[in-house]
């Protein structure tokens, strides 16, 4: 990724507020919606390095996490991993911060399939590289031995199938 991208990246989210943790109001601005897959997944990588977790214990299949306060950026960066072919979902989680009950939105990456995309598109976190390489690791464990037989059907071809 280019220097002068990178720069320009921490320019806009610096200006923009991106990062002022608890307020509600938090938007991804239009010229990150619209910008290049490169630099949506730099924007991306350089969100989860700040506020994601990369998690995965003992008999866990793993997953990457990022909860915030503002639903509205969390359903905005599930949009993004959208655009890359990268399944999420948000859930609403309470937790404490500083003795503080705090309600968050939590986006969360998992399964196999969607792991190694999220890898392999948005790349390895930032600042959470072993984190990342463990999280490949017990993904592959988990998963060696599984495979799925479910036979997806559309609607329609379920009732070809029952005739």
């Amino acid at each position: 990724m280019d220097a002068q991208v990178i720069q320009q990246l921490d320019i806009v989210t610096v200006k923009r507020g991106i990062f002022k943790m608890g307020t509600d109001d938090t938007v991804i601005p239009d010229c990150i919606s619209r910008a290049p897959l490169n630099q949506i997944a730099l924007f991306i990588n350089r969100v989860w390095s700040a506020e994601g977790t990369v998690f995965c214990r003992d008999g866990s299949p793993g997953r990457f996490q990022l909860g915030m306060k503002p639903k509205k950026f969390i359903r905005q960066i599930q949009l993004l991993l959208l655009r890359f072919g990268i399944l999420s979902n948000v859930y609403k989680a309470d937790s404490i911060r500083r003795g503080t009950k705090c309600r968050s939105w939590v986006l969360q990456v998992a399964g196999k399939e969607n792991i190694e995309l999220f890898h392999e598109k948005i790349g390895t976190i930032y600042a959470k590289e072993s984190e990342t390489e463990s999280l490949l690791e017990c993904v592959a464990r988990s998963y060696s031995h599984k495979k799925n037989d479910n036979i997806d059907l559309r609607y329609g071809e379920m009732f070809t199938l029952l005739k």
